[in-house]
């Protein structure tokens, strides 16, 4: 997991980012994999996110294009 900080405003243009809290999955290949723009709650953790790290994880092709 990596959190980081955008000083300058160039990650929050480039991905479109609206307001707090957003989460994205981005793959091993830097592509988005999954945006969420609201706050997570177990539902989505439990149907979305963990499988989605799961699949990323065991995968050896990028998902497809869940945008």
């Amino acid at each position: 997991h990596h959190i980081g900080v955008d000083t300058e405003g160039d990650t929050t243009m480039a991905f479109a980012i609206t307001g707090v809290p957003e989460t994205y999955i981005i793959d091993r290949n830097g592509k988005i994999a999954f945006n969420h723009k609201a706050v997570l709650n177990d539902e989505v953790m439990n149907t979305v996110v963990i499988p989605m790290i799961e699949h990323l994880r065991n995968a050896n092709a990028p998902l497809a294009d869940s945008n």
